[in-house]
C-alpha cells in the first residue's frame, strides 16, 4: 500500500487521513464493542466489556488490499479525493488495531494495567516507529541505486531482506514496524530508484500470492456449523457495524474537512472488512485467558462479519459512487509516458515520452534553441509513423513524439515549460 502511494495525492488530505485513521478507528473499536457486549447475552454468547471491546478492535480496521481491489478493478477515479482518504485510511489503521489488540489483551492478562501505561506507550511506539519508517525509506532508496547486484531480479528479494531487518529493528526498539514499514513504502514509492518497474510488480504478485496463501489457512479453520451458529449475532453486528457505527465514526471524526455529506457518506459505505481482522482474529486462540470455546465462537463471528462486508458494501460501491456521482468516468490521458533504461545494469537514467501540444511554442523551432536542462537530450522524434534522431538543427513540429532520456523526475516540470505542455 504504502510503495504504491504518492504524495500529490496524499499531501491534500494527510489530516483527515490519519484522523480518521487513528480517531475513527478509536471510537469504531469502543462502539462496536459495546454493542456487541449489549448483544451477545441475546444470542447465547458470555461477553465481559473487555472482551467485547476487543473484538470490536479487531474489526475496526478497514483492508487496504479490500478496497485497492474494488477500486481498481472497477477502474474508479473518486472526486474530491476520497480515492487517496481511503487508501491512506485503509493503509495506515492497522497499526492502531494492533496497538488496540495488544493493550486490551494485555488488559484482559493483568489488572495492574490502565489507560495510564497506555498513553506514554502508544506515544513511544507511534513515535520510534514514524522515524525508523523515515529513515528505513531513505535508506532502501540509497541502498538500491548504490548496490551493484549481478543480476535485476535480485533487487526485489534485496529489498524483501531490508524491510524485514527495518521491521525487526523498529520493534526491538519497542516502536510499531507496521507504521515503520508502511510509512518506508511511501518514502521509497516518492523517490527515484533504479529496476522501480520490475521491484512494483514483484511486489504486485507476490502480495497476490501472500493473499491467496492466507485465506487458504484461513479458510481451514473455519467450520461451518460453528459459522451457522453464529449468523444471528454477526448479522446484527454487520448491520451495526455498516449503518450506525461507521457512519457516526466518518461523521464525527470529519466535521470540518472540505467533504460533502454525500461524499462523507460514500467514505462510510468503504469501510470494507478484510483479511486483517480475520488474521488478528487468530491471536484469540493463543490467550490461556480466553477459553478456546469461546475464542472459535469470536474467530467465527468476525469472520462473518468480514464476509457480509465484502459481500454488501464490496458489490455496491460502484453504483453508489455513480449514484452519488463521485466517479470520475473519463479518466485523463497522461502526456508522458516513462521508462527505466535497463540496457545495462550500471545505467540509472529514465526514458520519457512527451508529445508536443498543438499550441506549442517548440511549434518549428531547432531543437538548440529549446533550452533543455542540461543532462536531457533528445534520443528519438516520432513523425509521421517513422522515427529519426534529433540533431541540434531539426525543426520540431506538433503532434511529434519526443523521446527524452532524463536523470531524474526534477527535471520533468523544467522540460514541459520548454516544449511548452502545460
Amino acid at each position: 500500500g504504502g510503495l504504491a502511494s504518492q504524495k500529490k495525492h496524499i499531501y491534500p488530505i494527510w489530516r483527515s487521513g490519519l484522523i480518521l485513521s487513528l480517531l475513527g478507528t478509536l471510537i469504531t473499536a469502543l462502539c462496536t464493542g459495546c454493542a456487541l457486549f449489549w448483544c451477545a447475552s441475546l444470542f447465547g454468547l458470555s461477553l465481559d466489556i473487555k472482551k467485547s471491546i476487543l473484538v470490536g478492535a479487531i474489526l475496526s480496521s478497514t483492508d487496504a488490499a479490500a478496497v485497492f481491489s474494488i477500486l481498481r478493478s472497477h477502474k474508479m477515479k473518486l472526486k474530491a479525493n476520497i480515492g487517496p482518504l481511503l487508501e491512506l485510511e485503509s493503509g495506515s489503521n492497522d497499526v492502531m488495531v494492533y496497538f488496540l489488540m495488544i493493550f486490551i489483551l494485555r488488559l484482559i492478562k493483568s489488572e495492574a494495567s490502565s489507560l495510564f501505561t497506555a498513553i506514554p506507550f502508544f506515544i513511544l511506539e507511534m513515535t520510534i516507529g514514524a522515524l525508523g519508517g523515515f529513515l528505513a525509506g531513505f535508506a532502501l532508496g540509497f541502498i538500491i541505486n548504490k548496490v551493484n547486484l549481478p543480476h535485476q531480479s535480485l533487487y526485489a528479494p534485496l529489498t524483501i531482506a531490508l524491510i524485514f531487518f527495518f521491521y525487526s529493528m523498529v520493534n526491538l526498539l519497542h516502536g510499531s514496524g507496521y507504521l515503520a514499514v508502511y510509512l518506508a513504502g511511501i518514502v521509497l514509492g516518492n523517490r527515484d530508484f533504479i529496476h522501480r518497474k520490475s521491484i512494483i510488480t514483484f511486489y504486485e504478485g507476490f502480495g497476490w500470492l501472500l493473499e491467496i496463501a492466507m485465506f487458504i489457512t484461513l479458510g481451514l479453520l473455519v467450520d461451518m456449523s460453528t459459522l451457522v451458529h453464529i449468523a444471528p449475532l454477526g448479522l446484527l453486528i454487520s448491520v451495526v457495524l455498516m449503518f450506525i457505527v461507521r457512519p457516526f465514526s466518518v461523521f464525527s471524526t470529519l466535521p470540518f474537512s472540505s467533504f460533502n455529506a454525500k461524499q462523507k457518506l460514500f467514505i462510510s459505505w468503504v469501510g470494507l472488512r478484510g483479511a486483517v481482522p480475520i488474521v488478528f482474529a487468530t491471536y484469540l486462540y493463543s490467550e490461556a485467558h480466553i477459553p478456546t470455546l469461546l475464542a472459535d465462537q469470536l474467530f467465527h463471528l468476525i469472520f462473518f462479519v468480514v464476509l457480509i462486508s465484502v459481500l454488501v458494501q464490496g458489490s455496491t460501491l460502484n453504483p453508489l459512487a455513480n449514484r452519488f456521482n463521485l466517479n470520475i468516468k473519463q479518466k485523463k490521458k497522461q502526456n508522458y509516458q516513462k521508462h527505466i533504461l535497463a540496457a545495462d545494469e550500471d545505467v540509472k537514467k529514465m526514458l520519457i515520452q512527451l508529445e508536443i501540444p498543438p499550441d506549442s511554442h517548440a511549434h518549428k523551432k531547432p531543437v538548440v534553441d529549446l533550452g533543455l536542462p542540461e543532462q536531457t537530450f533528445i534520443a528519438l522524434i516520432y513523425r509521421n509513423k517513422s522515427y529519426f534522431p534529433a540533431r541540434g538543427s531539426t525543426l520540431l513540429h506538433a503532434h511529434d513524439k519526443l523521446f527524452l532520456v532524463i536523470n531524474t523526475k526534477k527535471e520533468l516540470k523544467a522540460i514541459k515549460t520548454c516544449l511548452g505542455i502545460v
